[in-house]
């Protein structure tokens, strides 16, 4: 099957490179033009390339992964994979690098099957196409690759899919391409897999169709891998043995995928799961598949599991073809279980692992590491290493002006999409422009300033598809309510050029937390509050338009029903006609009004923030794609500041408008400039004819648009979760409602800080106990079967230990320690003699965290109570060495489990427990 030329090899393998390189460069131009027949031909004859028996599995995987994968070696981690995987230990490591490989060549084609269904290409008709590909194998691959589109578009229940889809992959039997073909099948899958929670069918009885599905991949998968041993001469078998072991994880990934599937509880895997794996194992009477299968299952499937079938695993044992290494595998997953079939000594058995000490760090790189962690986590300067300067000017100006990224796949029909969803936000935000101007106490034309200008900045920087950009209702209140505190807005001239400022400096703020990498200040504003401060902002704006909508404000004392209807029908004003006049003279840059400016546009600026962020992460998380947070500030800062050089005030995101322009079929940004030209159009020529329009007519638009802000199922979703948010939720309602915007504002930011102040300075704590016949420890309020060791209490403290709650921290676990004395002694059970403090959760201390556990320390000592340390974290463990409290506890008293700890200070405890 497989030849031994070395140079051969290689020169069939850089054909076959060559041949992949050269359709894929003509699959991607066919893509890039959007003729999907051309694209299906080349990604065919590219597929066919996989077709070769000449290359060994080794050859044939560099082949495929060029292919189907990224590269074979990870750029970050400086090994060779396929040496890697030879160790046990790094088994599931590489189950969860390998299932995170982006697709290269067949990812690209079927994020284009999914733009075309998107676009109302039928899935159907894919499937015609794609079974015109000359040869089973490419025919199968782009099948697989269809199947993945069909599930993701919901048109079919996708357990039918996957199981024509593994019926079908039945076609291929030659080992090592049946092999690579499952493998992609199996990856292309396994985020559609029906599960409990999922958005695909998650019910129990689809649950068990994925669970079928991944049983009968792994099965076939199997078969395939064991007949490779039996294919050539005798003389082969080592070079036949090394060639299985290099594909053997393909096989094992199966496992793996089937451990990560929520609905398999401890029930489906007793009855189901593992009989059939065992089954498999057993039946392929092969040794390297039985010893392989066993050490996989026994690595990826919990503990707990693994304790409750027990006996059926031991009972597999007798049945296969090797001496299974039982004591080593199982009793070190299981150390201290003492069953009728299994007995494992802790002391002769169980070893001890030392809690690492981490190297010093220099202070530079530290202070490095943490500044890059806090502002820059998503690293946005990786795209430019190691590229030319010219690529690197290239690279910037893409990042600062997305429109250069995604214009260079734009075609005709996403503009289709984009024009039809342009027109539709448009007929919508021009009565609400006029509408949400009268919130803010500006003339009306400035609503419809406000969605021509900042929409087109928008469309050039922002990263949002989605968003639909213009004024909104919490905003134009918000800032009217403020302004008109400063000045009367009957002076127009004045009360408009403090508008102006404060949009200025909204846009300052904006950008100036995006250049910064500031944005994660928004959060300090939590989803609760925000929920109450909105209901109450639509309350109070829907009460302010009765007056427009009832026509009550001057309303005429005459009866007569000529009067009468006058003041009913009383019209908008002539709206001023032409495009926006340049505002740059009429800004404050210095003096009182500056300053006034300034904090109420920084306040404005940060509420159009938050709402903008949220809208587009809701949309971008519907459309499955990434906005990035820093871009956005930068965005909306932008087309603030310019727009308060245009008379506009300030702009955000809408969320009616988005929602209305994600439903219209928008594809890009471009819908923005297709509204903002609309509005254009507007007011050069069709202004004049909004004279007629009555207020009420008006106050029906913005009362029917803020009754959707008042969110009471988010209301009780909030108090059903977290009684704390839910306080802070109603405190910014009757903040905004009885009171001023201003002041619900505040309560709501106080409260979302009183919150995160009481859990910082009152971190939860908790009693730890043993499960029953493991070496497990849990919380005992969480799980009641969990009993404590006698002699030995077990403490767990949630949270970093600072200043702020070092000392309540200490006196909680004293507190813990007293209490549980005086139960012993009223019981006349054995006194404490080890405190053991669980510090997994702990991610860091400061010194007075330390002086706490100094102080925790000498305390215990004069009760002759032993304290020990389990689990610490890097940054805690270090700064532990450093403060030399490692040596006033003893190293000998720092373990990497609260097990190893009970186990090696207190055995004798362990075993009356």
């Amino acid at each position: 099957m497989l030849v031994d030329g070395g140079e051969d090899e290689e020169k069939w393998l850089a054909e076959g490179i060559a041949g992949l390189q050269h359709n894929a460069f003509y699959m991607h131009r066919s893509l890039d033009s959007n003729n999907l027949r051309d694209a299906l031909k080349y990604s065919a004859q590219m597929l066919s390339e996989l077709r070769t028996s000449r290359l060994s599995p080794h050859k044939y995987y560099e082949l495929c992964n060029l292919t189907l994968f990224s590269p074979i070696t990870d750029p970050f981690i400086e090994i060779d994979l396929l040496s890697l995987v030879a160790s046990t230990d790094s088994l599931l490591f590489y189950f969860d690098w390998i299932d995170m490989r982006a697709f290269d060549e067949l990812r690209k084609l079927e994020m284009f099957f999914k733009e075309e269904v998107q676009r109302g290409f039928s899935v159907i008709d894919l499937y015609e196409l794609v079974q015109h590909a000359g040869n089973i194998l490419p025919r199968l691959y782009l099948l697989c690759t269809v199947g993945s589109v069909y599930i993701k578009s919901k048109e079919a229940p996708a357990k039918d899919v996957l199981k024509d889809l593994v019926e079908m992959c039945r076609g291929i039997q030659h080992p090592v391409r049946g092999l690579f073909l499952r493998s992609y099948l199996s990856q292309v899958s396994r985020d559609k897999l029906p599960d409990i929670g999922s958005e695909y069918e998650g019910d129990a009885d689809s649950v068990v169709e994925s669970v079928e599905f991944v049983l009968q991949n792994f099965t076939e998968m199997n078969k395939l891998w064991v007949r490779m041993q039996h294919q050539g001469p005798v003389r082969e078998k080592e070079k036949r043995e090394k060639e299985r072991s290099e594909l053997r994880d393909l096989v094992g990934k199966n496992l793996h995928v089937l451990s990560q599937i929520e609905g398999v509880d401890l029930d489906m895997y007793k009855e189901t799961v593992l009989p059939r794996i065992l089954e498999q194992v057993v039946n392929c009477k092969d040794e390297i598949a039985q010893y392989y299968l066993m050490d996989c299952t026994i690595q990826v499937f919990p503990d707990e599991y693994h304790l409750q079938t027990l006996e059926t695993l031991l009972g597999a044992f007798p049945q296969l073809q090797m001496g299974y290494p039982v004591s080593d595998e199982v009793g070190t997953k299981e150390t201290g279980v003492s069953l009728p079939s299994i007995h494992i000594q802790a002391d002769e058995q169980h070893s001890v692992y030392k809690v690492g000490v981490p190297p010093r760090r220099k202070l530079a790189k530290e202070f490095t590491e943490t500044v890059k962690e806090t502002f820059f986590s998503d690293d946005p300067l990786r795209p430019f290493k190691d590229q030319p300067r010219s690529k690197k000017i290239v690279l910037g100006l893409r990042a600062l002006f997305p429109v250069l990224d995604w214009g260079r796949y734009y075609n005709f029909n996403k503009f289709k999409g984009d024009i039809i969803a342009g027109l539709t936000i448009a007929s919508l935000c021009i009565p609400q422009d006029i509408g949400y101007s009268k919130l803010a106490n500006l003339d009306p034309q400035y609503g419809l300033y406000s969605s021509f200008v900042p929409p087109l900045i928008y469309a050039i920087m922002g990263s949002s598809r989605d968003i639909a950009i213009g004024p909104v209702a919490v905003v134009s209140l918000l800032l009217g309510t403020l302004l008109q505190n400063e000045i009367d807005p009957k002076n127009k001239f004045e009360y408009r050029r403090l508008a102006f400022t404060a949009t200025f400096f909204a846009g300052v703020t904006q950008a100036v937390l995006g250049f910064l990498r500031l944005g994660f200040l928004i959060d300090f504003l939590s989803h609760a509050a925000i929920v109450g401060f909105m209901g109450g902002a639509a309350i109070t704006i829907a009460l302010q338009q009765l007056k427009g909508f009832l026509g009550i404000e001057t309303f005429t004392k005459k009866t007569d029903i000529i009067n009468v209807m006058e003041s009913v029908f009383k019209n908008v004003k002539t709206i001023k006609k032409g495009i926006n006049p340049t505002s740059v003279n009429e800004i404050h840059f210095s003096g009182s009004y500056a300053l006034k400016g300034l904090r109420i546009g920084s306040v404005a600026g940060m509420i159009a923030l938050t709402d903008a962020v949220a809208i587009g992460r809701t949309f971008a998380s519907m459309k499955d794609y990434q906005i990035d947070g820093n871009k956005e500030m930068v965005a909306l800062g932008v087309m603030n500041i310019i727009g308060s050089m245009n008379s506009c005030y300030v702009a955000t995101g809408s969320f009616s408008r988005s929602a209305v322009n994600y439903m219209a079929g928008c594809n890009t940004s471009v819908s923005n400039i297709v509204m903002s030209l609309v509005v254009l159009l507007t007011l050069l020529v069709i202004t004049p004819l909004f004279k007629y329009t009555p207020n009420a007519i008006l106050s029906a638009i913005i009362i029917n648009a803020v009754i959707g802000l008042i969110d009471y199922n988010a209301a009780i979703l909030i108090w059903k979760i977290d009684k704390f948010d839910f306080i802070a939720c109603m405190g910014a309602f009757p903040g905004v409602v009885f009171y001023s915007v201003e002041i619900g504002l505040l309560i709501a930011v106080s409260i979302s800080f009183a919150k995160i102040l009481l859990q910082v300075t009152r971190p939860r704590t908790a009693i730890l106990g043993n499960l029953p016949r493991t070496n497990i420890y849990r919380n005992i309020e969480q799980y009641p079967e969990a009993t404590r060791v006698p002699g030995v209490m077990v403490v767990r403290v949630d949270s970093a230990i600072y200043f702020l709650n070092s000392n309540y921290v200490k006196e909680r676990i004293l507190r813990w320690l007293t209490d549980e004395e005086e139960h012993l002694k009223q019981k006349d059970l054995p006194r404490i003699q080890f405190l053991i403090v669980e510090l997994s959760p702990v991610t860091d201390i400061d010194t007075s965290g330390i002086h706490a556990l100094e102080e925790l320390f000498k305390s215990l000592q004069k009760r002759e109570i032993q304290l020990v340390l389990a689990n610490p974290g890097r940054a805690v463990m270090d700064k532990l060495v450093a403060s030399k409290f490692t040596e006033i506890i003893g190293q000998d008293k720092i373990f990497l489990t609260v097990g190893e700890a009970v186990m090696t200070r207190a055995p004798k405890a362990l075993e009356e427990a």
